[in-house]
C-alpha cells in the first residue's frame, strides 16, 4: 500500500492489511513537515528540535493501524517515498536555501535512521532545477553520502543540540555529525569514546553561513 499517512488513509490501509490472504513486503507514505510556514528564528528553532518526535508519530499511526488488524508491524518494512522538512511547495524558494532547511533535513535523515526505515526520498530538487545551484541542504546530502556509511553508532539529543555517530562498515570510517538547532547561541558537546580507535587523521567539516553568526 502506498498512502500520505495512517491517519488520513487509515481505513484504506485496515482494508489491506487486515486481509490475511494479502501478502505485504512494505509500507510506502509521505511524512511531509511544515517548517517553511514558519518565519520567527525562535518557532523554526522549536520545530527542528521536534522533528523526531513528529517522524514517530507518522511512523506510529502506521505500525499501529497494522498491528490493530492483525498482523506484526516488525514483519513489514516502511518507505518514506517522500518527504520534505519544509513541505513540498518550498522547492526554488528562499526557504529552499536556508540552513535551517539543510539542518531539518539531516535531522529528518537521522530520524528515519533511528525508527528504521528501509528507504527515504527527499521531494524533489536538493539543487536548482533551472540553475544548478547548489543549495546547503544539496551540500549536506554529499555530506551524507560521503561519510554516513550504514551504521548508527550512537544519539545525543538534548535541548537544540543533536549529536549522531555513525560508521561505515567497510571502511570503518567513524563519523560524528553535530547540529546547532539554535539561531544564535552557541553549543559545545564533550565526547568520549569508550573504545579508543585507532585514527590515521581527522577532518573537520562545517557547514555554515558565509557571514554573520552560524
Amino acid at each position: 500500500p502506498t498512502i500520505i499517512d495512517g491517519t488520513r488513509e487509515g481505513a484504506q490501509l485496515a482494508a489491506i492489511v487486515s486481509d490475511p490472504a494479502l501478502p505485504i513486503d512494505f509500507i510506502a507514505y509521505h511524512p511531509y513537515e511544515h517548517m517553511g510556514d514558519l518565519n520567527d528564528p525562535a518557532l523554526i528553532t522549536l520545530d527542528l528540535g521536534s522533528i523526531f518526535s513528529r517522524q514517530f508519530a507518522f511512523y506510529h499511526d502506521l505500525t499501529n493501524v497494522v498491528a490493530l488488524n492483525g498482523r506484526d508491524p516488525k514483519t513489514i518494512e516502511y518507505a518514506a517515498t517522500e518527504v520534505n522538512v519544509s513541505y513540498w511547495d518550498i522547492n526554488d524558494t528562499p526557504k529552499e536555501a536556508q540552513i535551517a532547511h539543510a539542518l531539518g533535513t539531516v535531522e529528518t535523515v537521522f530520524a528515519h535512521a533511528r525508527l528504521g526505515l528501509v528507504a527515504s526520498h527527499y521531494w524533489i530538487y536538493p539543487a536548482s532545477q533551472y540553475y544548478g545551484t547548489e543549495y546547503p541542504l544539496f551540500k549536506a546530502y554529499q555530506g551524507l553520502r560521503d561519510h554516513m556509511g550504514d551504521t548508527l553508532l550512537s544519539i545525543y539529543a538534548y535541548g537544540d543540540t543533536r549529536v549522531y555517530t555513525t560508521r561505515d562498515s567497510r571502511t570503518v570510517e567513524l563519523a560524528v555529525w553535530a547540529l546547532n538547532f539554535s539561531n544564535q547561541d552557541q553549543a559545545s558537546v564533550d565526547l568520549e569514546f569508550q573504545v579508543q580507535p585507532q585514527l590515521a587523521h581527522a577532518t573537520l567539516v562545517r557547514l555554515q553561513g558565509l557571514s554573520g553568526t552560524t
